[in-house]
Order: C-alpha cells, then structure tokens, then sequence
C-alpha cells in the first residue's frame, strides 16, 4: 500500500506595464520613438515580478522610463472582458512569461515624447 500526497500549487501571475523608449544602439533605435509594455510574469512575489520584467525589457533593448500601471497579482476572473489580456495571461501561466511591446514611431505627434 502506498500514500500519495498531491500538492497543488497555486500559479501566481503578476502584471505590470512600462513606458519604454530604445536603448541607444538598440535594434529599436532608428524605427520607435517609444513603446509601452504590458508585461506577465509567472513568479512568488511581486518584488520578484518588478525585478524580472524590468530586467527582460532592458535585455531587450529597451530603457524604463516610467511605471504606468503598478505591478499587481492578476487572474483568469481579471480579464472577464478582455479577451486579449486573457491571451496573454494565459500565455504567462504556459510559458512563464509574456511581454507584448506597442510601439510607436520616432516622428510622433509633437505634443508626444520622444527619444
């Protein structure tokens, strides 16, 4: 006879957004003025969070210039009508991570920032 414990773990999804302009000598440099990020990350705390998505946009290419929206825990019940942002959540729950970049162009409109 044997005893199986199962234990399940709870997936803890962490979101955050940026404001993010192209590092100087990026791939990105020439072609966007700046871009926000919406970033989901599959770890323990939400310190874990700050530091990991920060860390993956700067190794992308990209400098934070801004936090626009807080780092905050998020689930499915999150997204009830947003159908993308489910997309991506569930996304980070497969992959462990999902960072998707909307960018604009360096001409923006004049009353825009840009690098």
């Amino acid at each position: 006879m044997s005893n199986v414990i199962s234990r399940r773990t709870r997936v803890r999804i962490f979101y955050v957004q940026y404001q993010v302009e192209p590092s100087v000598g990026s791939e990105h440099f020439e072609s966007a003025g700046g871009a926000f990020v919406n970033c989901w990350v599959k770890v323990d705390s939400e310190r874990e969070a700050q530091e990991r998505t920060s860390a993956a946009v700067r190794e992308s290419g990209w400098t934070i210039r801004a936090v626009e929206e807080d780092c905050c825990e998020v689930n499915e019940q999150w997204y009830s009508e947003n159908d993308e942002g489910l997309e991506h959540y569930r996304q980070a729950v497969m992959d462990g991570e999902c960072y998707v970049f909307y960018q604009w162009p360096v001409d923006a409109q004049e009353e825009d920032d840009v690098h």
